[in-house]
């Protein structure tokens, strides 16, 4: 697909090496992009850990990492150092279009739409640029409400995964007002996921031997994923999923099931008891945290991927089952709705209700599971129709186009009045 070079920065939160879901998902977003232009791409995003160089080329991309000089003030000093860092890129540089890849940043975002108008756009990601953000009342979150709210009053590209952000920002962040609503830009991006191949058990060193051994005909293994802290239980709502368990267990397949929960938090001990107190602990495996690699090949293999969150934008860990072909048992809630095709490549359900939740489990193993390689191919199908790589990144690039025409008619529209 042929278009003339344009420069980009993108701002990320996190990048490789991280293993995050937000790493991934831009990964695999900068990877697709670089695939499918000739476009120049530089990255600016937080300093790693594990003494990553300042500078670096990963992905045919220069990579600027940038070091906290304050734990105290963290918010505000990322904040204005991401600025700064921003305006002598942009010198030497001279970006096309600056990207915000999620709103964490929200004074630098404002800061830039003030300076490059319609030239730096913004993508919402997740729950801490939408929810969180609204909801919670720690000084960082209070600290990005109040910026959030300018940023968006100030930014005209406004992108998101799903419409479910794109709707959270106007009436939560415009306040519904139609006068700020009809002035903006607003398209939809979804994440890109890559999952490998999804090796053998035996290809896979990676993988505790216990839980290789779960994937085979004798069990019936889901696999769900989440933090299990007080907020990661708040949104993935692991309580609810092991109460739904335990609903099932008259039923004449419940010793086959297991339950692969992939996670670590301070609610780790209190989901353990009630597991036991709720008669399924040899149902459930809590298997801590496990490398991208280990989780890839769970979604290749496992029964089906359950992912039971009160509210969800888009998730990448079931955009990434999605893509390895996993039927999925999801929430009927924002963008995870757009992942199933019920009764084809899975099921939809209410977060809320325990009997919901376990009616979908037990309509999946009475009436889908027997068929398992049929709904595992029409996951695949659902994925390459609406999640496909190139469709997105040829979306992305279109989107670019209509906003620098808006930019040259404004500009033209400009000169013609001073003209006169």
């Amino acid at each position: 697909m042929g278009h003339k070079m344009r420069r980009f920065l993108f701002v990320l939160p996190c990048f490789i090496p991280d293993t995050s879901g937000y790493a991934h998902a831009f990964a695999g977003f900068i990877e697709s992009l670089r695939a499918r232009s000739h476009d120049s791409i530089d990255i600016l995003t937080l300093k790693h850990d594990d003494g990553t160089a300042e500078k670096e080329n990963i992905l045919g991309c220069t990579v600027y990492r940038l070091r906290l000089r304050s734990i105290k003030l963290q918010a505000i000093v990322t904040e204005i150092q991401l600025w700064k860092k921003i305006m002598a890129l942009q010198a030497t540089q001279f970006y096309d279009f600056i990207v915000f890849e999620t709103a964490d940043y929200p004074f630098a975002a404002y800061l830039a739409a003030r300076k490059f108008g319609k030239r730096m756009m913004v993508r919402i990601h997740g729950c801490a640029e939408t929810e969180w953000t609204i909801y919670r009342n720690e000084w960082e979150f209070r600290w990005r409400r109040y910026w959030s709210r300018r940023m968006y009053d100030k930014t005209t590209n406004i992108c998101a995964t799903s419409t479910y952000y794109l709707d959270y920002v106007q009436n939560y962040f415009l306040f519904g007002n139609p006068l700020k609503i009809s002035t903006k830009n607003y398209f939809i991006l979804p994440n890109i996921a890559f999952t490998g191949t999804g090796d053998k058990p035996e290809n896979m060193p990676c993988i505790p031997e216990h839980i290789k051994s779960l994937i085979s005909n004798e069990h019936i293994t889901f696999l769900t994923l989440g933090r299990l802290d007080v907020y990661g239980e708040i949104q993935k709502n692991i309580k609810r999923l092991l109460l739904a368990l335990s609903a099932l267990k008259r039923m004449h397949y419940f010793p086959r099931v297991r339950l692969l929960c992939v996670g670590n938090g301070n609610l780790l001990p209190y989901l353990k008891q009630l597991a036991i107190e709720s008669g399924v602990q040899s149902n459930i495996i809590f298997t801590g945290p496990l490398s991208h690699a280990a989780v890839t090949f769970l979604e290749h293999h496992c029964a089906a991927v359950i992912l039971p969150s009160t509210f969800e934008g888009q998730s990448m860990f079931a955009l990434e089952s999605l893509a390895a072909g996993a039927p999925l048992l999801l929430s009927r809630v924002g963008g995870l709705t757009n992942m199933v095709n019920p009764e084809i490549n899975g099921l939809l359900f209410d977060p809320l209700n325990i009997d919901s939740i376990a009616n979908a489990i037990n309509q999946y193993i009475i009436g889908m599971h027997g068929n398992h390689e049929a709904v595992r191919k029409q996951s695949l199908i659902h994925h390459n129709k609406y999640f496909k790589p190139d469709s997105i990144i040829d979306c992305f690039i279109q989107t670019v186009e209509m906003i620098e025409s808006d930019i040259n008619a404004s500009f033209e529209l400009l000169s013609g009045s001073r003209a006169n």
